[in-house]
């Protein structure tokens, strides 16, 4: 079973890093244009925007399916032998659920 949380984290720290080496790009290009007022406001809201993309790839605001990946990486840990595991996930109390099947097979 491949490590999905490493695959994750490097694709965090490279976010993090082109997302830095675009702060450090802006502020020597805005040196260089420091005239030209117009520029640097747009430039100052360029940099709001991609403090924004950095929140968003620091705080990963989607549902932490990172929770169920550690419970299939222990499970599978325990017993080689797992085949797969069953899940539900509700989101309120109430008796109708949907289904949903997915085969991960990494190596197609």
């Amino acid at each position: 079973m491949e490590d999905y949380r490493l695959e994750s984290n490097k694709f965090i720290q490279n976010g993090l890093v082109i997302t830095e080496r675009l702060f450090t790009d802006i502020e020597r290009f805005k040196i260089d244009r420091i005239t030209d007022t117009e520029l640097l406001r747009y430039m100052d809201s360029f940099k709001s925007d991609l403090e924004k993309i950095k929140k968003t790839i620091i705080n990963n605001p989607r549902y932490k399916w990172v929770i169920i990946q550690e419970e299939i990486d222990r499970l599978y840990g325990l017993d080689k032998n797992l085949t797969g595991m069953n899940l539900h996930i509700d989101w309120k109390d109430g008796g109708s659920r949907g289904f949903y099947e997915h085969r991960i097979n990494p190596k197609q």
